[in-house]
């Protein structure tokens, strides 16, 4: 989220003296993916107005991706990785020097730990992006859902922002990025989901 985070970085801190250093990274990401989501739809608006039919379905799916991804895909990855750590760490503390062998043996094991997730999550042990996120929006198994990683708690926060503002013309840049202690938070709720999803599907009618 580049562009969210120099619209942090340089339009608030010039407009309003903001500055990052004392906040929370969740609030930080909720705020980088707001503003994302605000040039978005302003995109969607151009488009729009311009009649770019192509242009403007594929800068829906696009965000559809996007948003699939940090919901989705990113939290597995997360726990994968922290699995992938600990084999790193374990065969380090061993030996300061690591065989062939011991590379071969630490890949196989990485494997085998990400084909277990893949069959946990997914119920096999090879499946493509497409097969992930079909078989989650079809079973409704949440796999973020609980888990407090930084891209799914800021999107999710971000579209309850997006939909809590959209009509208060009166509310600055400034109201949001102090409005309450909710965007430190770093559990998500099944509404929150469920609104985040809910704004993808709308995404299908534009």
């Amino acid at each position: 989220m580049n562009f969210g985070h120099v619209m942090e970085n340089e339009f608030l801190a010039r407009k309003y003296g903001i500055t990052r250093k004392s906040d929370n990274f969740f609030k930080k990401e909720t705020i980088a993916v707001f503003y994302e989501l605000l040039a978005f739809e302003k995109m969607v608006e151009i488009l729009r107005e311009e009649k770019k039919t192509k242009e403007l379905k594929q800068h829906i799916q696009d965000m559809k991706m996007k948003i699939y991804w940090q919901l989705f895909d990113f939290p597995s990855i997360i726990m994968f990785q922290t699995k992938y750590i600990k084999i790193l760490e374990k065969i380090g503390k061993k030996k300061k020097k690591i065989t062939n062998n011991q590379i071969m043996l630490m890949t196989e094991e990485i494997t085998k730990e990400y084909e277990k997730m893949i069959k946990q999550n997914y119920g096999k042990e090879k499946v493509t992006n497409t097969e992930k996120i079909k078989y989650i929006l079809d079973t409704k198994n949440y796999i973020s859902r609980g888990y407090p990683y930084t891209y799914t708690v800021a999107v999710c926060r971000a579209i309850g922002l997006l939909n809590e503002f959209r009509n208060k013309k009166n509310s600055s840049f400034k109201d949001i990025y102090f409005m309450h202690d909710k965007l430190n938070n770093q559990v998500i709720t099944k509404e929150e989901f469920d609104e985040a999803l809910e704004y993808v599907e709308k995404l299908e009618k534009i």
